[in-house]
């Protein structure tokens, strides 16, 4: 894959579907896809989230994870918490949420954090409203 492609891909792209999709096909998220997605603005790292989120592909779970633990973006990171539960046949989900608290302030993620590890499972709805108070 050119570095050329990917910043034709990327530059100007205003629309609310992105290629991010086809550049997904591999292991993990390529650093020079990430570099690029970097660079996109808020608005449009957060539709991609949305977009790409929303399609549960697994593919796409690196890319979600990626901004989860590393985007600057608070709203991207909201955005990609309120739709991983949509990659639960992701053996690795259940780790990334429970490892979450170990590299970020999750109570700054609130409520989306709690939600993720409800719709998962990790705890219970009961849990999830006792942790939403909390936060309160």
């Amino acid at each position: 894959m050119s570095f050329n492609f990917l910043k034709k891909l990327f530059k100007n792209n205003k629309a609310i579907e992105y290629k991010v999709s086809t550049l997904l096909d591999i292991k993990e998220v390529d650093d020079e896809l990430l570099n690029i997605f970097e660079k996109l603005t808020s608005e449009q790292r957060i539709r991609n989230v949305i977009y790409h989120g929303d399609s549960g592909k697994k593919e796409l779970f690196p890319l979600l994870k990626w901004v989860i633990f590393y985007d600057h973006d608070r709203n991207a990171k909201f955005a990609a918490l309120k739709r991983i539960h949509l990659f639960k046949d992701n053996p690795d989900l259940i780790t990334v949420l429970s490892e979450l608290p170990n590299h970020v302030n999750t109570r700054e993620l609130e409520p989306y954090y709690s939600m993720a590890l409800s719709r998962v499972g990790i705890i219970s709805l009961d849990d999830f409203k006792e942790r939403i108070q909390d936060a309160k």
